[in-house]
């Protein structure tokens, strides 16, 4: 078993409507999404937190990176067993 990051989306849901949700090994594997649909999803101040977010996310900072997306309403959180569970 591994520790790998979860990040969750309650506002962005499918057609099922459950959240968005999506895995990875390293926070930096998020940075497409929140540099994408996450950012069109942002107005104003929120803008310069997602640009925020995105440093953290690239140095692996886990603690800014979840912060600034909790704010966002964007969940991030750390998980141990198997990425494809």
């Amino acid at each position: 078993m591994s520790e790998y990051y979860v990040l969750q989306d309650v506002d962005n849901r499918g057609d099922d409507g459950a959240p968005c949700e999506m895995r990875s090994w390293t926070l930096a594997g998020f940075v497409g999404y929140v540099d994408g649909p996450l950012r069109g999803d942002v107005a104003g101040i929120a803008a310069y937190k997602v640009d925020r977010a995105i440093e953290a996310l690239n140095s692996e900072n886990f603690p800014t990176a979840e912060s600034l997306l909790r704010e966002l309403g964007v969940y991030l959180r750390l998980e141990v067993g198997d990425i494809d569970e």
